[in-house]
């Protein structure tokens, strides 16, 4: 957490707000530096102004995600919500995303287009090899996957953000699937998966 005071200290500050202020970041020997416009720190109970760390979270709309969205809020991240489109969305659901998202307490809300990457870098291939799942239909989802990983670790460098989260159950497969290829991708990213983490079931 890091240490800031207010300039000037008679500002008033509301704990649990986001507020403008100009802040003098406090170093390990106790003096400070120059002045600046905070618009990212926020005030906890006692007065203290912190910085909220930031999460790129993969973000569905559905209740896993949402309840993810709310948790890590919950738990002081400043949240950022990524939406993978590979396919199948249409105007009104995603409007209804970003309204989801935004409910849920983000601080932003990102819809990404990732149908090129699917298909170029992955799908047709499967098509080509006629490689089915079960014999039945064509591997995707896992391959669907990578790609949303992908995006998720670009956006955790353009946002700075340290964390990733998703919203695996634990129960499946997409812990794997999405586990390894961020640590593959974004090795340095801490990963949070609330809903696995915490045992919490439906």
């Amino acid at each position: 957490m890091t240490s800031v005071k207010a300039y000037p200290p008679s500002h008033k500050a509301t704990a649990g707000k986001k507020q403008k202020f100009y802040c003098a970041v406090e170093n390990k020997g106790g003096t400070t530096g120059t002045p600046v416009l905070c618009y990212k720190y926020f005030v906890a109970d006692d007065g203290s102004f912190y910085m909220k760390k930031k999460v790129i979270l993969a973000f569905s709309g559905g209740l896993d995600t949402l309840f993810c969205a709310l948790y890590l809020v919950k738990q002081g991240f400043s949240v950022v919500t990524l939406t993978v489109d590979t396919g199948g969305f249409n105007k009104k659901q995603i409007s209804q995303l970003e309204k989801s998202a935004k409910a849920a307490g983000a601080v932003k809300h990102l819809f990404l287009d990732g149908k090129k990457e699917l298909y170029g870098q992955y799908f047709s291939y499967v098509i080509k090899g006629n490689i089915l799942r079960g014999g039945v239909y064509p591997l995707c989802v896992g391959l669907e996957r990578l790609v949303i990983a992908g995006k998720m670790a670009k956006t955790a460098e353009t946002e700075k953000a340290a964390y990733l989260a998703h919203g695996s159950t634990g129960a499946g497969s997409d812990q794997i699937r999405l586990g390894l290829a961020l640590k593959i991708l974004c090795p340095e990213a801490k990963i949070i998966v609330p809903i696995r983490d915490t045992g919490i079931t439906r």
